[in-house]
């Protein structure tokens, strides 16, 4: 799945759709994301959370991010074959079954060497 750019922030309709618990999330942030304007990107999974679609990728430097899907423009709907529907409490995903958490991001961007490998092999998916 390939996603451009078009947009690093929300609209405000955007904003005032979320529920209130990631709408007050979004407000901190102002509803503006670490994204390129126009800049292709690999999806390496999706997930349904607090009333929005959320896409998980890595920025040009192999860091992972996660943008909701508004500010983006699908221009490759191809789901990859290591995809997985899954769902626990609060969020459903379409992603390889290890890396279908709400935590994954952060756990990559902390270190921890399980994730960072799966990660790694994420990458090294999308480029094959």
């Amino acid at each position: 799945m390939r996603v451009r750019c078009k947009s690093s922030q929300l609209s405000p309709e955007q904003v005032a759709a979320l529920p209130a618990q990631n709408g007050t999330l979004v407000a901190l942030w102002r509803g503006h994301y670490a994204v390129d304007v126009g800049r292709d990107y690999d999806v390496l999974s999706i997930y349904w959370h607090d009333g929005a679609l959320w896409v998980f990728f890595a920025n040009e430097y192999s860091q992972p991010r996660v943008a909701p899907l508004g500010l983006f423009t699908i221009i490759d709907g191809t789901i990859p074959r290591t995809w997985r529907i899954s769902s626990d409490e609060s969020a459903v995903f379409l992603a390889p079954a290890d890396a279908s958490s709400l935590t994954f991001a952060d756990r990559v961007d902390e270190g921890e060497p399980s994730a960072v490998i799966i990660f790694g092999r994420m990458l090294a998916e999308m480029t094959n």
